[in-house]
């Protein structure tokens, strides 16, 4: 008897540990976004402070990129073709502003489901003399 109690509590633990969502908070946690996204299992909410953070993302996982202070005090600055990349399904993205002056995308997606983009303000895209 003890076997089967064993067993089946091992199984209940790790039925919740995959559906256990973890939170990463930047710059707690990680001191970049993209670091951040790279340390991230799938189902990640990642929680970004107020602040700018000058990097180009690549989500490549499914996730939550949440700003917590909202658009106007948390801002994704790219510098190359494209701000975020998201190469992912499952992916959210809120409460950014997201710029990007010498490239040619704010947020890039291609061929990927159950993707939502709210609350965010992209500007300033593709406007450098460079």
């Amino acid at each position: 008897m003890k076997i089967k109690f064993t067993s089946v509590a091992f199984f209940i633990f790790i039925l919740i540990s995959m559906n256990y969502a973890q939170t990463i908070n930047v710059p707690v946690d990680y001191t970049t976004i993209q670091a951040a996204i790279d340390a991230a299992t799938p189902g990640t909410t990642i929680q970004v402070a107020a602040g700018t953070y000058s990097e180009n993302l690549n989500i490549s996982k499914a996730l939550t990129l949440q700003s917590t202070a909202g658009a106007a005090s948390t801002v994704i600055s790219g510098s190359t073709a494209t701000a975020v990349t998201i190469s992912a399904d499952n992916v959210t993205i809120n409460g950014f502003t997201i710029t990007n002056p010498a490239g040619k995308h704010g947020i890039y997606a291609q061929d990927h489901s159950n993707i939502t983009i709210t609350n965010n303000i992209v500007d300033d895209i593709g406007s450098s003399d460079a």
